[in-house]
């Protein structure tokens, strides 16, 4: 019989050893994190501003840290006779990062070297000031369209010296954050002035305007909304004037206040002594509404007339123009009205809501005033 040996069959495999692996210091390091991407910019806020037939335009994007707009008031006299108005309000912004975009063609009237103004041609809604040695313009503020928050609640004054009975920086005296202080002196008439000269501030709608006699020398007429009539028994020998915020001023003037006198045409005279025409010579007309013609002068832009079906023998007359011997409210010919009108219309115009109640407290403080 063979033997067989059980010794090889019984033997269990040889377990493997294996020499334990060094590992390089490469080898042990984490993973290396890639940075997070910066947080996206904050979304920017688009600002149109616009003239009343809309054929005029402007654009620009600002980021948040640019909002609240910086607002001032200018009283000084260019800016009261290329306007009409008792003031300009205006908002600085730069054109430094944040370039504008106009679309159409502006009017460019220049009052003094080194500033330009832009208007509508059509409308003649003040559009921007600049001055090309610095990087920002000074935006009309009526022409902007409303937004909260773009607006700063607060503004300053400007050269209320060239306002001698303070003009309307009288009734904003809260507001004024900075600047100039707002004087209050009333402006009294010359004796013996029988006829006052009006003018924009190129001098290219000049007319004079007749001193009213005590009785008004006219038949009464109704201003409105106000409801105020014109003349009044035993009145004050002036002219009735009254602030205006509505929606159609704004957007024609490009400001957010608008300063009206109401006077009967056959008081108004060409320089000549000859009846007011609304074809004289810059005068231009614009109808801004069904039965409504605005007049403004086509080289400065300032506002001059209002003019409706509704009482044609009547017109409005921007207080701006009046002569600068009487001072910016001319309160020796007008009488002011208590607030101003249409101050609903201010959206997102707060400091509209200041001025009516600062003329509303002022005017009151005068006996017998409607």
């Amino acid at each position: 019989m063979l033997a067989i040996s059980t010794t090889n069959l019984r033997s269990t495999p040889t377990k493997a050893h294996h020499a334990p692996i060094a590992l390089s210091s490469a080898s042990r390091t984490q993973p290396t994190k890639q940075p997070c991407p910066p947080p996206p910019p904050p979304p920017s806020t688009t600002l149109k501003a616009s003239c009343a037939c809309t054929h005029l335009s402007l654009t620009l994007s600002l980021p948040p840290s640019a909002l609240p707009l910086p607002l001032h008031f200018c009283h000084c006299t260019t800016c009261r006779h290329a306007s009409g108005l008792l003031c300009t309000s205006l908002l600085t912004i730069s054109t430094k990062d944040h370039p504008i975009h106009i679309h159409g063609t502006p009017a460019t009237y220049s009052p003094s070297p080194g500033l330009a103004r832009y208007f509508c041609p059509t409308c003649g809604t003040h559009l921007y000031q600049a001055r090309p040695s610095r990087d920002e313009i000074y935006l009309s503020s009526g022409a902007l369209d409303p937004g909260a928050g773009i607006v700063a609640t607060a503004g300053t004054h400007r050269f209320v010296g060239d306002a001698p009975d303070g003009g309307l920086a009288a009734w904003l005296p809260a507001l004024a954050a900075a600047g100039d202080s707002a004087a209050a002196s009333p402006s009294e008439a010359q004796p013996g002035d029988e006829r006052l000269h009006c003018s924009c501030h190129c001098g290219g709608v000049q007319f004079t305007l007749r001193r009213p006699p005590p009785d008004g020398g006219f038949p009464p007429f109704t201003i409105q909304p106000e409801n105020v009539a014109w003349p009044a028994p035993g009145g004050s020998g002036k002219y009735l004037a009254k602030l205006c915020a509505c929606t159609s001023c704004r957007r024609s003037s490009g400001y957010d206040v608008s300063a009206w006198v109401y006077v009967p045409l056959e008081h108004l005279r060409q320089m000549s002594g000859e009846p007011m025409g609304f074809e004289v010579g810059t005068l231009r007309r614009y109808q801004s509404s069904e039965g409504v013609w605005r007049g403004f002068c086509g080289v400065c832009g300032a506002n001059v007339f209002w003019r409706g079906e509704e009482r044609r023998d009547v017109v409005d007359v921007s207080v701006g123009l009046l002569g600068d011997g009487v001072g910016s409210r001319a309160e020796g010919w007008v009488e002011w009205l208590k607030g101003v009108s249409y101050v609903e219309d201010a959206e997102g115009r707060g400091w509209v809501g200041e001025l009516d109640r600062g003329l509303r407290e002022a005017r009151g403080q005068v006996e017998g005033l409607r």
